[in-house]
This record gives structure tokens, C-alpha cells and sequence, in this order.
């Protein structure tokens, strides 16, 4: 929700900028006659002032904010930072500036840039350009390697990145940028999959690999599928599985799903469901019976289509790692996660690029960070 609004006043205040412009040239100078002195400042005047502070926009999320307030004394938080950070949420930056300062005159905590960032670009052969440096007001971001024109020749370029995380420390991440490769391909930095079902109220990650994560290290769960736990075994030859209400709407019907525990997995199709009791009910019967003894869970198979529907996210720092078995966070899950998810390592800055191996005469890549959401696609 939070999210729809960042991006329809960011559309809307373009919108008003570019109002304010017509303004100008339709009022001052095509209508001078309307430049007339009245009770207190011009007509032209105070319309700019209307527009410039974006009055008629605020008065738009008013009831936004004072929903969340009411949320956040409901659940026990003294502000609507406090609940978004208890959430592990991180918000669009124009949500902060347009919505949230101008009534609180504060900021909120965790920011996410919502324009890419270029910290630099690369050229095969040549030395690392810098670029551009993240607001002041977001802490860090989710790094990428973007190929740039004419895309990457017949051999995959490998990068070495040094980068600055989130906790100030340094370090180096390896970059494998695929031959072949098209103008606008990504490949993620400090990117590694959680390869194990970790469970929403527990603080373990399981990763397979984990190397170059270290304690303090701020991370971002990424998960477009969906993972939910059941909330009540379901039998074989039923259709109907329920999870949680606040899981429940992540799905949709017409959805192709996976329905696992640790002894049976099938796929199925969404039929219908009912958000208020977390009750999904399948197109079929489940062949199998599933428990939640057996951590039986349901999501999606593919992440291909729900453009509308941006991935699961969480904010956490990193309490301890066990090599190449697992991440334990500082604050427990808000949402399970499974194959699929990811981890993603904040950065505030990228210092240098080289190049490790391969690649080819005429390769070259931009550094950017990823807007982590985009409501609107």
C-alpha cells in the first residue's frame, strides 16, 4: 500500500511541476491582466504556493498516516517508523519526502532509492569511472551490474567489485557476467539463494553458501515466491489448504503453486480464496496429505507474471553466520522463505571494478543500484 501511493505521488508531483510550468506561461504572460493585487498576495502567487509545497498532494495521504498511526498503537509501536522497522520494512524514498516528513517533519528509517543510482561504469580494458553517491537520507541499496551497450561478446566477463557495506567494513564480490548477454541485463552483487525452508518467528536462514557474509552485515530477504506455512494439516483427496490471513494475500487465483512438507511436494492451481480466513482453495484434489509437523508450506512456482505483485522483502542485520550451512539474523522473520529467495548484502558505495577473467574488447557495464520495488511495472 505504502508503496502504491510513493509511486502515484511521485507521477502526481511530475504532474504538478509540469502544471505549474503551464501556469506560469498560460497566467503570467498570456493573461497578464490577472496580475491584479487583492486581499493579501496575487492570484499568481498564491497559486504557485499551492503548488510548490504540494499542498493538494499531502492532503491525499492524510488518511494514509493516519491509518498507520492507528497501526502502530494497535500493535504497541510509538511511531509509524518504529512499526514499519519492527515490520523489517524498508520504503520508497519519495514515500518519506512527499508523505512522511512533511507532517512529522522526520525520516523515516529505512529508505530504499526509488531512481537508480550509477555509482560508475566499466569497460573491458579500461579503469573503473565513478559515478553518482546514494542520497543522504537512504543508507544503503541493492547493487547491480548492468551490461551496457552492444551487450557482452562470446566469453562471460568476470568482475571483481569492491564495494562498502552498509556497516562501513569492505570487501570484494565476484561478478560473472554471462557471454552473450543483452544491453539491460543484471546480475546482482553480493547476491547468495537460500536454499533451505526457513521459517517466518525464526531467526536461521539456511544457504548453502555463504561466503563473504559476515556479522553486522545488513541483508535483504528477497522472496518472489511467496513461501507460506500452512496453518492446519490438509489430507489427501481434499482441496482446500489454509495459511495465515497475512499470508493469504500474496496469492491470487489462477496461481500455479507447490504444496511441500518434508516427505511429499505436488504442484496445483489456485481456485479461489478467502483472504479473511487464509482459506486457498485448489482447482483438485491434493494426491498427498500434508502436515505441519512435516513444516508444510505453499508457493509459487514461477515468479513470471506477477509484475503487480512485488516480492517479499525484509530488512535484517546479520547476527552470525555458519559457514556455508546458514545466517542467523538479529530479529526473527516477519514471512517464511524457500528455493527461490535470496539474500542480498547492502551497499553504500563501489570503489573499483576489474576484471578477474574473460570478457572481450568492446564489453562494458554500468554499477547501479536496483530499485527494490516498483509497484506500478
Amino acid at each position: 500500500m505504502v508503496d502504491s501511493v510513493a509511486a502515484t505521488l511521485k507521477a502526481q508531483f511530475a504532474a504538478v511541476a509540469s502544471t505549474e510550468d503551464c501556469y506560469t506561461k498560460g497566467t503570467r504572460e498570456d493573461n497578464p491582466d490577472d496580475l491584479v493585487e487583492r486581499t493579501g498576495p496575487l492570484l499568481w502567487e498564491r497559486q504557485d504556493v499551492s503548488l510548490q509545497t504540494g499542498t493538494q498532494l499531502f492532503h491525499q495521504v492524510l488518511s494514509l498516516l493516519n491509518f498507520l498511526e492507528l497501526a502502530a498503537t494497535a500493535e504497541s509501536y510509538a511511531t509509524i517508523d518504529a512499526l514499519l522497522s519492527g515490520r523489517c520494512l524498508r520504503i520508497p524514498r519519495v514515500f518519506n519526502t512527499l508523505a512522511h516528513y512533511p507532517k512529522y517533519q522526520t525520516n523515516l528509517t529505512n529508505l530504499f532509492e526509488d531512481d537508480a543510482v550509477d555509482f560508475g561504469t566499466f569497460a573491458h580494458g579500461g579503469s573503473f569511472v565513478g559515478g553518482d553517491d546514494l542520497s543522504t537520507d537512504v543508507a544503503a541499496a541493492w547493487g547491480t551490474i548492468v551490461v551496457g551497450t552492444g551487450g557482452i561478446g562470446g566469453a562471460t566477463w568476470n568482475l571483481s567489485v569492491a564495494v562498502t557495506y552498509e556497516d562501513a567494513t569492505t570487501g570484494t564480490e565476484a561478478v560473472a557476467v554471462t557471454n552473450g548477454s543483452a544491453e539491460g541485463a543484471v546480475f546482482d552483487i553480493g547476491s547468495k539463494s537460500i536454499t533451505a525452508l526457513s521459517k517466518l518467528g525464526q531467526k536461521v536462514v539456511g544457504m548453502s553458501s555463504t561466503a563473504g557474509m559476515v556479522a553486522g552485515q545488513t541483508v535483504l530477504i528477497n522472496d518472489p515466491l511467496y513461501a507460506s506455512l500452512l496453518t492446519d494439516d490438509a489430507d489427501s483427496a481434499q482441496d482446500i489448504i489454509y495459511v495465515d490471513p497475512s499470508q493469504a494475500g500474496s496469492f491470487r487465483a489462477g496461481d500455479a503453486v507447490t504444496v511441500r512438507d518434508s516427505g511429499s511436494n505436488e504442484n496445483a492451481t489456485v481456485l479461489s480464496i478467502d483472504y479473511e480466513l487464509g482459506k486457498i482453495t485448489l482447482s483438485a484434489s491434493l494426491s498427498n496429505s500434508y502436515t505441519t509437523a512435516n513444516s508444510a508450506f505453499v508457493y509459487l512456482q514461477s515468479a513470471t507474471g506477477i509484475a503487480l505483485r512485488p516480492p517479499r522483502q525484509e530488512y535484517h542485520t546479520i547476527y552470525s553466520v555458519q559457514s556455508n550451512t546458514s545466517i542467523t539474523l538479529v530479529e526473527n522473520l516477519v514471512h517464511s522463505c524457500y528455493v527461490g529467495a535470496s539474500a542480498i548484502r547492502l551497499i553504500t558505495g563501489i570503489t573499483g571494478i576489474t576484471t578477474t577473467s574473460g570478457g572481450t574488447t568492446g564489453d562494458d557495464i554500468i554499477a547501479r543500484s536496483k530499485i527494490e520495488r516498483v509497484p506500478t511495472q
